[in-house]
């Protein structure tokens, strides 16, 4: 399963992906196992200037910016991502866990361009292990547009190219979101988690309302 996302700060996804913002940690909290935070992998390319030192994310980024060809606007999308979830029939820790992202981001770096890449991290102190693939929506003609690049077509033929690649992988999966357009069609990460806690609450209601109606039923023997 993979899901779309438009990224206001490309820097600040980049704390929180490498778990270094304290305030990103809060904000997800009920989500993050810290017991776990050790098992996450950093996949971001090395980059380099040109003298050979080391670049961090946000020197390459702005650097990035500046190559790139774009509109000088504060609605411009310069950065995205997908997060490309581990599917439910491959076990997490497994050497196929590790096959399938390693298919993911060689998927990802071909179809949108390894010098594009902003950050790749892989998070195992979550309920199931992902992917977040943050890069620049460069488009055919070399400029920064998310819209031209990132459009309809693109989307809706995304799971369908993932599943082709993994399957020429031999990696015998099942990638489609589930998602169907009566409910949504895409949805970001930040929808799902909203649903899966309403699901969960739901389910609390439910039980609790029926421990009240037991414990207070007639026929229960005292």
């Amino acid at each position: 399963m993979a899901n779309f996302e438009k990224i206001d700060d490309p820097i600040g996804i980049c704390h929180h992906n490498n778990r270094t913002a304290l305030e990103a940690v809060t904000d997800h909290k009920i989500n993050i196992d810290p017991t776990r935070t050790h098992l996450n992998e950093d996949w971001t390319p090395q980059r380099t200037d040109e003298k050979g030192k080391a670049l961090t994310k946000r020197q390459y980024y702005n650097q990035r910016l500046k190559e790139v060809p774009h509109l000088n606007r504060k609605n411009v999308r310069t950065a995205v991502s997908w997060v490309v979830t581990l599917p439910k029939d491959i076990p997490a820790g497994s050497t196929k866990d590790r096959e399938f992202f390693r298919a993911s981001y060689d998927f990802l770096s071909a179809k949108y361009g390894a010098d594009n890449i902003i950050s790749v991290n892989i998070h195992r102190d979550e309920a199931q292990p992902h992917m977040h693939f943050v890069f620049m929506p460069v488009d055919a003609r070399g400029r920064i547009s998310c819209k031209n690049l990132m459009n309809k077509a693109e989307l809706s033929g995304f799971h369908p190219q993932l599943q082709s690649f993994m399957q020429s992988r031999g990696i015998d999966c099942n990638v489609n979101s589930g998602i169907t357009r009566a409910q949504g069609g895409n949805r970001t990460i930040a929808e799902l988690k909203k649903g899966e806690h309403q699901h969960e609450e739901k389910h609390k209601i439910t039980r609790i309302k029926r421990q009240h109606d037991h414990e207070h039923s007639p026929n229960r023997i005292r």
